[in-house]
């Protein structure tokens, strides 16, 4: 897993642009409840940044482990959102709607 200091995140886009901004949205969502609405944050930035209309990009292939580890170490319920997410990238990624995973995430997959 691509650590959420590591300069890489610069290499890796997303919807907008370079991804460096990608870890702090994930450390948000670590911190957060279940969201409260579709409009919540940083749910709806991380949806539309790595899974915008349908497409995927480099970062959400970083991203989908730190999602999914964030969602095991919660307690209790946990937002759907974790689950559907992770699961919108990679039916992206199967139908060509993605880039190919950059090779130095390959190995953290």
């Amino acid at each position: 897993m691509l650590e959420l200091d590591d300069s890489r995140w610069s290499e890796l886009s997303h919807a907008y642009g370079q991804a460096s901004d990608i870890p702090d949205r994930l450390r948000r969502l670590a911190e957060r409840q279940a969201p409260q609405g579709p409009r919540d944050e940083p749910w709806f930035t991380l949806w539309s940044s790595l899974c915008h209309q349908g497409d995927a990009y480099s970062a959400s292939y970083a991203a989908i482990p730190h999602i999914v580890e964030i969602a095991l170490s919660k307690t209790g319920p946990i937002d759907f959102n974790f689950l559907l997410l992770p699961a919108s990238v990679d039916v992206a990624r199967v139908n060509g709607r993605g880039p190919a995973t950059p090779s130095f995430l390959e190995s953290r997959l």
